[in-house]
């Protein structure tokens, strides 16, 4: 005797030979219910219609909120961050200069930015050579929102801001300021510390 073929899907109907009820007709109580929809939508609309079942994974976002610490080392691993930080912390100091220059809150930030321009130029002023520019990766939109964000996150803490300013005087002592990559986060620095002894929060040389 040949097996039994599934009506709706064609796999091999069990052998229901000597057990009670109607015989075998679909591999699956899945094959059932879904031939049982085709027949009611032909039924309702007079024409065949084929029911396709669809699974769909839905994906969860799960990503945790960006940490302080997060958010320093996304800014100080992206140049472009590093730059917008300081041109930001420029920008903020000229459209709200403090009052008194004595008794400005973050009087050890502004020693972090002299030591930075210092590290990289001496304190003679002399410059070091820079070597050749390398490209940077392109940014991609959701890249770039991150590191907006991430920018954004350390600026409103003053102690994430001081450890970026730290971390780039770390990098000019050892050189690392010296290549042509970081040209425009030196830029940057030297118009915040331009800013700086403009409104006298800085001594001039």
């Amino acid at each position: 005797m040949d097996a039994k073929q599934c009506q709706r899907c064609g796999k091999t109907v069990e052998d229901s030979t000597g057990r009670r009820g109607r015989p075998r007709v679909w591999c699956s109580p899945e094959c059932r219910r879904l031939a049982s929809e085709e027949r009611r939508a032909a039924h309702s609309a007079g024409r065949v219609v084929e029911v396709h079942e669809e699974i769909r994974e839905r994906v969860v976002d799960r990503s945790r909120p960006l940490s302080p610490d997060g958010a320093v080392e996304r800014v100080l691993s992206d140049r472009a961050a590093t730059e917008k930080l300081l041109r930001v912390l420029a920008s903020r100091l000229r459209k709200d200069p403090p009052h008194n220059p004595h008794q400005w809150q973050e009087d050890q930030m502004k020693w972090l930015i002299r030591d930075l321009w210092q590290a990289y130029h001496g304190v003679d002023g002399s410059v070091p050579p820079v070597e050749m520019p390398e490209t940077q990766p392109e940014t991609t939109a959701a890249t770039a929102e991150a590191h907006r964000a991430a920018v954004a996150l350390v600026l409103g803490s003053p102690r994430s801001t001081r450890e970026v300013l730290a971390t780039l005087s770390g990098w000019a002592k050892t050189g690392t300021l010296a290549r042509g990559e970081h040209a425009a986060t030196l830029r940057a620095a030297a118009v915040l510390h331009e800013t700086l002894q403009v409104y006298r929060l800085l001594p001039r040389r």
